[in-house]
């Protein structure tokens, strides 16, 4: 399993984690080579996370509300050369643009039985997850899910 570390605060990514022992502690960030306590100099609230919970975290601060959109919309973004992770089920069709400045957030496309819908939210977001908030959301139920 993947960790890394990051601002607790903010979810602001730090650095990914390697293991380097068997203790539940025994992380080092791969780049700097600094394990947490000394992470913790440079960034106090910094934090070890499993991948799962971090992109969790993420989701929860940056991920807003799915919004009807149009199909014209829908189809300019999906010809953007950075579209990616194109996805379609019976429910519908989803894709994401990944924000210019932080990769891991972006703008998601939904087509959803015949509507079409675009929200902020993290760009490794499961297509499952994509149509279930569209359709809480065409129903008026809570869009939220823990991932």
């Amino acid at each position: 399993m993947t960790h890394v570390f990051c601002a607790k605060q903010n979810c602001q990514f730090i650095d990914t984690a390697r293991r380097i022992g068997d203790g539940p502690g025994d992380f080092i960030a791969t780049h700097s080579g600094l394990m947490l306590v000394e992470l913790k100099v440079r960034h106090p609230d910094a934090v070890l996370l499993d991948e799962e919970e971090f992109l969790q975290a993420l989701d929860r601060i940056h991920s807003t509300r799915p919004e009807l959109s149009s199909e014209d919309r829908y189809e300019r973004a999906l010809m953007s050369p950075h579209a990616l992770d194109f996805q379609h089920c019976e429910a519908g069709r989803s894709f994401k643009v990944p924000d210019a400045t932080d990769p891991m957030l972006g703008t998601v496309y939904a087509q959803h039985f015949g509507c079409y819908w675009m929200f902020r939210g993290v760009t490794n977001l499961p297509h499952t997850f994509i149509m279930h908030r569209c359709k809480a959301v065409s129903r008026g139920e809570p869009w939220r899910l823990p991932l």
